[in-house]
């Protein structure tokens, strides 16, 4: 993957970076998505779900510009068919794509997996719906798998996962919001809009959506999109309490920079290079952790 042109301001996310050298051997269509920016959006499921980005633009989100995503004949597949599903049971669930993947999309990779964030159902009840539909329609039932949450392992919610189209497996997690408190970096997790959910990751390049309800990018945190573009490593909240919250996201952030060849922001820099947060990290991080980020 070629890095973005920072001097110049080239965009990463265009019609001819997708899936570059990536997976040009499958058969891939263009969807020309509108980006959301902002929002504060706190959809309870309850309303219709092509209401969902009127809302958001009701409480001041705006549409800023178009960018372009290839998808596969088999995530074309696996999105109809979710919301087949939101569809015939009536769910009003707004499906959507978080975090990796949608960075990934936009930079011209082709990801690996696939993580629904649900707004009005977990991910292990909405399993059970879509075995419900697959029993419907004639196809083989499938098993959940439940993995429960692992706090050590930086996992902190339960998630559901499950073939889909009995293909790849997906991953199914209810949108949340966390809370810190001083003596861990484990977080107290619950129930959360779109926009929460995006203010706790850990880099605004991971805070974005696909909305497959409504065909459209969402940036809840008005810069995601922009950081992508500028190559730029950036915490959706002040970056030294993101790090005195979770010191292994200093390590997360030096990662993701390596792997894309991006630049970390002066922010965050100085944040990481904090007395406080380096004893955190020494305090709250064990070596094993260490070892796996970096």
């Amino acid at each position: 993957m070629e890095p973005p042109n920072k001097a110049q301001g080239d965009l990463p996310i265009d019609p001819s970076a997708a899936h570059r050298g990536a997976n040009n051997s499958r058969k891939c269509s263009k969807r020309v998505l509108r980006v959301i920016r902002g929002g504060g959006v706190g959809n309870s499921g309850n309303s219709a779900m092509a209401a969902d980005s009127l809302e958001q633009l009701q409480r001041g989100a705006e549409v800023v510009e178009t960018v372009v995503l290839e998808l596969t004949e088999e995530e074309e597949k696996i999105f109809q068919r979710l919301l087949d599903v939101v569809c015939h049971f009536h769910l009003g669930t707004t499906l959507r794509v978080a975090g990796g993947w949608v960075r990934d999309k936009l930079l011209g990779e082709q990801p690996a997996d696939i993580d629904i964030a649900l707004d009005n159902k977990t991910g292990l009840e909405f399993c059970v719906i879509l075995n419900e539909y697959n029993k419907l329609i004639g196809e083989k039932l499938e098993e959940p798998q439940v993995i429960q949450s692992n706090p050590d392992r930086s996992k902190h919610l339960e998630t559901a996962k499950m073939s889909v189209c009995s293909k790849k497996e997906i991953d199914f997690v209810n949108l949340r919001s966390e809370n810190y408190v001083e003596s861990s970096r484990i977080p107290t997790m619950k129930n959360g809009t779109a926009e929460q959910d995006a203010y706790r990751r850990d880099l605004t390049i991971n805070s974005l959506f696909y909305n497959i309800n409504d065909n459209c990018v969402e940036d809840f945190t008005r810069r995601g999109i922009d950081d992508l573009k500028k190559g730029l490593i950036v915490t959706p909240l002040d970056p030294k309490a993101t790090f005195l919250d979770d010191p292994l996201r200093v390590l997360r952030a030096i990662r993701f920079a390596t792997r894309f060849n991006f630049t970390l922001c002066d922010e965050l820099k100085e944040a990481a290079s904090d007395e406080k947060v380096k004893l955190k990290l020494c305090c709250k991080i064990s070596r094993e952790r260490v070892g796996e980020e970096v």
